[in-house]
């Protein structure tokens, strides 16, 4: 085709011609299928062998944290062959070792260690051992059963790394049953990575529950709040007077003279002008009357817009009638 180029041309789909009655018609296009990886990897190996007099060049990539080999050709990369990488130890594994380490020496303290809890010890540890260092570090797993129970030996270690090595890591539930942890154990080492014997998942989430309420409440402490306990809701004063909530709340409210909700201040300087003129009125003074009924009456009449609606205007003219009956008032 003119004006396209040829990788791309060779990408348009041809129509197939079909014989149709008197003459030739055109079908749907054929479309072309992807090859297949071996028909890939043919067609690569051909296009190398064009190639006779350039060789392929190797080196290292430094792609991430990715080491290998890379063969290409000037800038052309044909292949990269990456090293494989070793294993990652689990975070987990580790922990679970040094806090069995912590319980065991904790029990050491308190009192004598029987060899079959060594054993229980032991067993539980060795898989997350070789898990955590991999299966060629066996001398290493039994340096560590022997660092652990020195007192059985090394034929004793060994024979109890071979037998447990191909086990499964055990889970924190079954640890603790195994080894009869108390909940006073886990909390007074803090082990994470092992439960107290009987700690099933819903048992979890409930002490979960329960440290997270002793945290909101010392929290809630510290910041001043008033202690659930000691609310009025959980004291309920008024069931010992044999009276309800709101007869008491009323009566206490008609003993203290304050109201329990708090008044919002109204932002309408009508509103602050009633409340300036009541309380001059209630002076008993007729300059103090005579000033808050003028005050009034000057807020009222000062300039309204003829912008406002109609409930503002009806609520300025309304206050505005107001002084001018107190106003009377004082003078008469």
């Amino acid at each position: 085709m003119r004006g396209v180029s040829r990788p791309f041309a060779s990408r348009i789909p041809r129509p197939v011609p079909h014989l149709t009655g008197a003459g030739l018609t055109f079908a749907r296009p054929e479309t072309k299928r992807s090859p297949t990886p071996c028909q890939a990897r043919r067609s690569g190996a051909f296009l190398l062998s064009l190639i006779p007099t350039t060789a392929p060049i190797t080196r290292q990539a430094r792609t991430g944290s990715r080491s290998g080999r890379v063969v290409a050709i000037g800038r052309c990369i044909l292949g990269e062959f990456g090293s494989r990488e070793a294993p990652k130890s689990n975070p987990s594994h580790a922990i679970a070792l040094r806090e069995l380490e912590t319980l065991l020496r904790d029990r050491r303290r308190r009192r004598p260690i029987s060899g079959e809890e060594l054993a229980t010890f032991v067993r539980i540890a060795v898989p997350r051992l070789l898990a955590r260092a991999g299966a060629a570090e066996h001398d290493k797993a039994i340096a560590w059963a022997r660092a652990l129970a020195p007192e059985l030996g090394e034929d004793w270690a060994r024979r109890i790394v071979d037998r447990y090595s191909r086990n499964a890591p055990y889970k924190p539930r079954t640890i603790g049953d195994l080894l009869a942890v108390t909940r006073e154990e886990r909390d007074r080492l803090r082990l994470t990575k092992i439960r107290y014997a009987g700690q099933t998942d819903r048992r979890v989430a409930a002490d979960r529950r329960e440290k997270d309420r002793e945290y909101q409440k010392r929290k809630r402490a510290a910041a001043g709040a008033t202690p659930r306990e000691n609310s009025l809701a959980a004291l309920r004063p008024w069931e010992a007077e044999g009276i309800s909530e709101s007869t008491w709340r009323r009566r206490r409210k008609a003993a203290d003279g304050t109201s329990s909700a708090p008044k919002k201040a109204s932002p309408s300087y009508e509103n602050e002008a009633l409340d300036e003129i009541r309380s001059l009125n209630a002076s008993r003074s007729e300059d103090g009357r005579a000033s808050g009924s003028i005050l009034l009456a000057s807020r009222a009449v000062i300039a309204i817009p003829s912008n406002l609606g109609p409930i503002r205007r009806r609520a300025l003219e309304g206050l505005a009638r107001r002084s001018a009956a107190l106003t009377l008032e004082t003078a008469a």
